[in-house]
């Protein structure tokens, strides 16, 4: 049921079918995205995305979309340091264009996202 009525967006994970994530076609659903049960979140569109290129990262799937063929998605807002190191493995470069909210993987800093952080 939670999947009638919604975009469906598969998910690849080195080349194989792990999942997908479903938005809703109707702006009144309460829960506009859905992933299911047990998901395990990877980057999507990494497989799509070469060695020498750029990929820029992102929080969800239409963000992706919009950054262009390069563009991936975390599935959420937290670049925790398992998928810095997945990155870091692939690309030289990457852009992050996450939230500047977000959470880093540098919990002694403390940082937003923007700048060097201020000492207390």
């Amino acid at each position: 049921r939670l999947a009638g009525e919604r975009i469906i967006f598969p998910v690849y994970d080195k080349g194989v079918l792990v999942g997908w994530q479903g938005r809703a076609v109707d702006p009144a659903n309460q829960k506009r995205w859905y992933l299911p049960p047990g998901f395990q979140k990877v980057l999507y569109n990494a497989d799509m995305i070469g060695p020498l290129q750029v990929p820029i990262i992102g929080e969800g799937i239409t963000s992706s979309i919009c950054y262009g063929p390069t563009g991936m998605a975390i599935f959420g807002k937290d670049l925790d340091e398992t998928k810095c190191k997945d990155i870091a493995s692939r690309w030289m470069t990457a852009v992050i264009a996450l939230d500047p909210t977000c959470s880093l993987p540098d919990p002694q800093a403390q940082r937003s996202g923007y700048g060097p952080v201020e000492p207390e």
